[in-house]
């Protein structure tokens, strides 16, 4: 499966990890841990892409994964088989 990500989730990331460090005095370590995060979600989504809470109404077809600390990150996707792709909404 390849993950095509939407064109926000790196500005999405980008503002994660500047939020981390501005409001942790710049604790760079406490980015890097939800970077690892999201990249361990973003694989587990990758080894079973059928699995998730299925969205309905504009948002059929797409599913939902929770990950990181404490369940606080969302991920929305959407998988498709036929192209072995997966589009990621974040």
């Amino acid at each position: 499966m390849k993950l095509v990500p939407h064109p926000f989730v790196a500005r999405d990331i980008d503002g994660i990890v500047e939020h981390i460090v501005d409001k942790t005095g710049g604790d760079v370590a406490a980015a890097l841990k939800r970077l690892e995060e999201i990249d361990a979600l973003i694989a587990s989504i990758l080894s079973n892409p059928a699995s998730g809470h299925r969205l309905s109404g504009a948002l059929a077809g797409w599913l939902v994964r929770h990950g990181g600390r404490d369940q606080m990150m969302t991920m929305v996707f959407r998988p498709d088989a036929d192209r072995a792709v997966s589009q990621q909404l974040v």
